[in-house]
């Protein structure tokens, strides 16, 4: 049996996320499969070191609302697994700090 560490439960999301590596400023694109107040699990073409800072965009649905919104986040690699498929790299982040704000459908 999987011993469960979350500190909040996850929603399941299928939303673009921009990932800013900041040692160098590298932006790389990816996916957010699942999200909590807490932390973050994103697939992209990238393998971050554990414990790396990274600071990420993911641009969340108008549901309701007339423009989409931006959640701006900064955090730390606590887990990076390879994807079953071997295609993409699978990153779990704890959330340091997050803002919101009203954005276009574009990440920036």
């Amino acid at each position: 049996m999987k011993l469960e560490r979350r500190k909040e439960p996850r929603s399941v999301l299928q939303i673009p996320i921009l990932v800013s590596e900041t040692r160098t400023g590298r932006k790389i694109p990816g996916v957010a499969r699942d999200a909590s107040t807490t932390g973050v699990f994103f697939y992209i073409d990238y393998w971050p070191s554990d414990a790396q800072e990274v600071e990420f965009r993911m641009i969340l649905p108008a549901v309701g609302l007339s423009k989409a919104m931006h959640a701006l986040c900064k955090g730390s690699v606590v887990r990076v697994e390879e994807d079953v498929h071997g295609r993409k790299t699978g990153v779990a982040v704890t959330l340091d700090s997050y803002t919101l704000e009203f954005g276009s459908t574009e990440p920036s």
